[in-house]
């Protein structure tokens, strides 16, 4: 499973949060992140596929680092989720920056 999606007038490459519920007798919030290490240029859309999978993500650890998510923490996470988050740094002077998600046929202006 991987989640598509395309940025426009982004200088940086997104970070991506995928939030959830746990699942009772636990009431806390699943937040598994995948951050981004790439610099863009900002003039063309930056097209990711990005796997679910263990190793793109990480979680917060009880010890306040973080740590590699577990594939029962996606699936949860995946199951109940509240959202998706997609964080870039765009241009200043930027005409319309767009966040896409190929799968649902939307576009987000920012």
């Amino acid at each position: 499973m991987q989640l598509n999606f395309s940025v426009r007038e982004t200088y940086t490459a997104p970070d991506v949060i995928i939030e959830g519920r746990a699942l009772p007798p636990y009431d806390h919030t699943i937040r598994l992140m995948h951050y981004a290490v790439t610099d863009l240029d900002g003039n063309n859309a930056m097209k990711m596929k990005l796997q679910l999978i263990e190793e793109n993500f990480v979680a917060p650890s009880a010890t306040g680092g973080l740590i590699t998510a577990t594939r029962e923490q996606i699936m949860t996470a995946l199951k109940t989720l509240t959202g998706i988050y997609v964080r870039a740094g765009y241009w200043k002077d930027s005409f319309e920056p767009l966040l896409a998600f190929s799968q649902f046929q939307s576009y987000y202006k920012i």
